[in-house]
């Protein structure tokens, strides 16, 4: 019966409380000091809802305000922070985008065929990208790349750029890292020629360290 109507994790829970045998069985509500539910009090729990849900939006957006901060202080050429912003707003033109427009689009990701081609898999999930990240050396989330947030995968590259347990060669790479994977998917979509990912890298790496 429980496990009709409950996750199994929660009906561990409900089968671990034991029911009280001298007192029936009466219905409270928690949000107050008596358990009786009162106009009052359910406005007071409307009010600190919003509440905690402003405060939880004002953090978010002092976090993103430090990266676009973070994105335009880049060591690198305006060509550049003006490539992070984009995929940051996710305003590339790759299948997803042109299809969200009305336009007609293969889906699928044309250098590896395996997922929908969506920002987060061409600069970080694609087969492609993934092996580029590795030659680069900079150390991916635990967990591995967002599947949906440019956000949270530019977070991850702002926080290791901060950390000096990465090389200082290899934190400054990172955005041209980004470009020049961007410059090989579109290689290979409008000329179909493969880039080495070694010289990719490479190429990266060299354009950091004139910059």
């Amino acid at each position: 019966m429980l496990k009709h109507y409950f996750l199994e994790k929660d009906v561990n829970l409900i089968t671990r409380i034991r029911p009280s045998m001298v007192r029936e069985d009466w219905f409270a509500w928690h949000y107050s000091t008596n358990g009786e539910y009162s106009t009052n009090n359910g406005y007071k729990l409307s009010d600190a809802l919003v509440e905690a849900t402003e405060h939880q939006q004002n953090i978010i957006n002092l976090v993103e305000q430090r990266q676009w901060k973070c994105i335009w202080k880049l060591k690198s050429s305006p060509k550049i922070k003006h490539f992070v912003w984009r995929a940051s707003k996710g305003a590339l033109a790759v299948a997803d985008r042109v299809h969200s427009r009305g336009m007609y689009a293969n889906m699928l990701c044309p250098a590896c065929n395996m997922q929908p081609e969506i920002v987060c898999h061409v600069l970080f999930l694609c087969p492609m990208a993934a092996q580029a990240w590795e030659l680069a050396k900079l150390p991916t989330p635990r967990n591995g790349f967002s599947h949906s947030s440019i956000f949270l995968n530019l977070h991850h590259l702002f926080v290791c750029c901060d950390s000096n347990k990465t090389e200082f060669v290899t934190r400054r790479a990172f955005p041209w890292v980004l470009w020049h994977i961007w410059k090989a998917r579109n290689s290979f979509v409008f000329e179909k020629t493969r880039q080495s990912i070694y010289s990719l890298v490479e190429l990266a790496q060299d354009e950091a360290d004139e910059s």
